[in-house]
């Protein structure tokens, strides 16, 4: 049941937005013409590689419904406890993995495509790091004295991991700066959701919500405002772009998560929920 929940939450947003993609490609505003594109993979999410999806950003849901099939099999099938025992081999059989190949064989690295690259992967680490912030507040809860910190050192990481394209496209590097950096702000966030008397304001709620929805769909936003702006003053003004594109995403995504993402993500749920309930 919970590997088929997760599928179905990741399918039911993911499919209208790739239409909405397809819909902009067919009357000109999004243009699509690689040639490596593949429908099946486009479809069903099967390959990791940005070219082979109509839509850029899909190419991380196909590591995130891999993961979830690992924790179905690990959990459900083999009946293995996700402890921080679990967890920590789990992470250091991936970090000594890729290690060895950034250390003996960068030249193969270079070329982004070594033996089990999308299996054994670093961008597992990043959901394991999830799993790591669940554990760790579940046996204490965190506070926000404790994680304060935190902010600081994600903005520092950040600022490594910008420092070189490199450590945006290798996996390893990646999750050792951007990841850690996520996770930072992540138990800073559980920390004060934790704090039972400071409520999140209601934008920054809506927005925590329509997330998935704002990854999905900011390409396609981007590029309509982009003809927008484009067609109207005949030029692209950086600072306007900039600003109106977070302004449109941010509330187009709330708007899109309420009116498609939520409403279908609710009946996808009540069905699955029938069917496994006999």
């Amino acid at each position: 049941k919970f590997g088929i929940q997760r599928v179905t939450r990741i399918f039911s947003g993911y499919w209208p937005a790739l239409l909405l993609t397809v819909l902009f490609s067919y009357i000109g505003i999004r243009q699509i013409s690689n040639l490596e594109i593949n429908l099946i993979s486009s479809i069903f999410l099967t390959s990791t590689k940005l070219e082979h999806n109509y839509l850029e950003t899909a190419w991380t849901l196909v590591y995130e419904l891999r993961f979830y099939v690992a924790i179905t099999l690990f959990y459900f099938i083999f009946k293995i406890k996700f402890s921080f025992k679990t967890i920590s081999i789990i992470s250091i059989i991936i970090i000594i993995y890729n290690l060895v190949f950034y250390a003996f064989k960068f030249n193969i690295v270079m070329g982004g495509d070594w033996p089990l690259r999308t299996s054994i992967n670093g961008l597992y680490l990043e959901f394991i790091f999830g799993i790591y912030i669940y554990l760790l507040n579940r046996n204490r809860k965190f506070s926000i004295e404790n994680t304060c910190f935190l902010i600081p050192v994600a903005l520092l990481l950040l600022a490594a991991g910008s420092f070189d394209i490199f450590f945006a496209n290798y996996e390893m590097l990646r999750a050792a700066t951007y990841g850690i950096a996520a996770a930072c702000v992540l138990s800073f966030f559980v920390a004060l959701q934790n704090e039972k008397e400071n409520s999140a304001p209601k934008l920054l709620s809506s927005i925590g919500d329509a997330s998935y929805s704002l990854y999905l769909i900011h390409p396609i936003l981007l590029s309509l405002l982009f003809s927008i702006i484009h067609r109207t003053t005949g030029e692209t003004h950086l600072a306007l772009f900039t600003l109106a594109g977070l302004i449109t995403i941010i509330f187009a995504s709330i708007i899109w998560y309420r009116i498609i993402e939520s409403p279908l993500h609710n009946f996808t749920k009540k069905i699955t929920s029938r069917l496994f309930s006999v």
